[in-house]
């Protein structure tokens, strides 16, 4: 999932959404605080700037319908000298032929009450 559909999601939203539905959601909640704070260490706050690049990229194997996609052709930037590295998603057919799904939007409440169910449905027991 690109930056546009993952910083659609608020990490914040994502771990207030699993802290208490199990033990699972409660140790997912402590394990991702660390992170949280690395990156709000480094200048990213405000909203949408932690993003859901991990979340995002098994809900979409495990529930595409929570979001918006359109077939495109997507390359790889080489040769700019700003831009290189950087993915260009192509809807008109100039870069090639349309060969994956580009996801555009994420329908975010359904994809915390989803994602919730799903960290809620693990076995996992916190050890005693």
């Amino acid at each position: 999932a690109g930056l546009n559909v993952t910083h659609q999601l608020e990490m914040s939203e994502v771990r207030d959404a699993v802290r208490s539905v199990s033990d699972s959601g409660e140790f997912l909640y402590r394990v991702s605080q660390g992170y949280m704070d690395c990156l709000r260490s480094c200048g990213d706050k405000g909203p949408g700037a932690i993003g859901c690049h991990d979340p995002c990229a098994v809900m979409v194997l495990l529930d595409s319908s929570l979001f918006q996609a359109r077939r495109g052709c997507v390359v790889v930037e080489v040769k700019g000298e700003y831009t290189r590295g950087a993915t260009i998603a192509d809807f008109s057919g100039r870069l090639g032929e349309a060969q994956t799904d580009v996801l555009l939007k994420v329908d975010a409440p359904r994809f915390y009450k989803e994602f919730a169910r799903l960290i809620a449905a693990l076995p996992w027991k916190a050890p005693k």
